[in-house]
């Protein structure tokens, strides 16, 4: 396939996929497949996914110093849909969430095949960071609270608690914890159902979210979505 991308993909930029949402045929819309239609006037409404050169590049570097050959690269949220997804869910309606460190991704897939994707700039490191700065101890400390202490199955406790990290003592309640975690983990997925309204697939994904990643690893966060957003979560 040969797109004319010019002027949409900055030169900074690399086009990574072009994802088709609709076409249009002599002026008629809302086509989902031409494919057998004739027509002398063929349009697409799509969606182009691209990403930062520089990356690009490096990662490219880097598969080239472990002889790998890179064919093509990949949005993270697309790749996990192709090794999580059934192809069933695909066909009936699914969204898969890859919470990385610094961004959550959404790609959501129908009739057996992507239809969009989109990115938000906040990931698991912001519930750190939160902590780190609502706590007033290291992000290194705060890592440290995280992994074991954070859950999404917000039961408060106002005991107080206590961890030494080195010559360092710190203490902190679990509902204060809570509180922080809760507040992030609202602010990231109110902005997945933001891109789920923006695609136009609200409410509309019978097999719900498939939640993937390294923030996927907090124990009851399926739970904590469902009640959030309503909808079926794995």
């Amino acid at each position: 396939k040969e797109f004319a991308v010019s002027g949409i993909v900055p030169d900074n930029r690399e086009l990574l996929d072009v994802i088709p949402v609709e076409y249009a045929i002599a002026g008629q819309g809302g086509i989902r497949n031409p494919i057998g239609m004739r027509g002398v006037k063929l349009e697409m409404q799509a969606n182009v996914v691209s990403a930062l050169l520089p990356v690009c590049m490096n990662l490219k570097e880097v598969a080239g110093a472990l002889n790998i050959n890179a064919l093509k690269l990949v949005p993270t949220a697309v790749a996990a849909g192709r090794a999580v997804l059934l192809e069933s869910q695909k066909e009936n309606g699914v969204a898969v969430v890859e919470m990385g460190a610094a961004t959550t991704s959404v790609a959501i897939f129908m009739e057996g095949f992507l239809q969009y994707f989109g990115v938000i700039n906040i990931g698991a490191n912001h519930i750190t960071n939160d902590i780190a700065i609502s706590l007033a101890v290291s992000t290194e400390v705060a890592e440290e609270i995280k992994m074991k202490y954070v859950t999404a199955e917000l039961i408060d406790n106002d005991k107080p608690m206590t961890m030494r990290f080195g010559d360092e003592s710190i203490s902190f309640t679990k509902t204060m914890v809570n509180r922080i975690v809760e507040d992030r983990l609202i602010d990231i997925f109110e902005h997945v159902e933001k891109i789920l309204k923006q695609a136009g697939y609200a409410q509309k994904l019978p097999e719900g979210l498939v939640i993937v990643g390294g923030g996927a690893m907090m124990r009851n966060l399926d739970k904590f979505v469902k009640d959030l957003l309503g909808m079926a979560v794995r």
